[in-house]
């Protein structure tokens, strides 16, 4: 079936909560025969952002 990229981040702190629930929206994808992957995505902090403009 098709590929997934879900990709997750939060400004609340809780990034254990949102990780488990991309994980599992990612198994419930799989289970019904998807390719998925699920990252979190780089924050301001991290080396790579890009602020993005319009």
């Amino acid at each position: 079936m098709a590929r997934q990229l879900i990709v997750y981040g939060t400004t609340d702190g809780h990034e254990g909560q949102t990780a488990k629930i991309a994980e599992h929206i990612g198994a419930r994808l799989e289970h019904r025969g998807h390719d998925v992957t699920v990252r979190a995505r780089r924050t301001r902090k991290t080396k790579g952002w890009r602020r993005r403009t319009a």
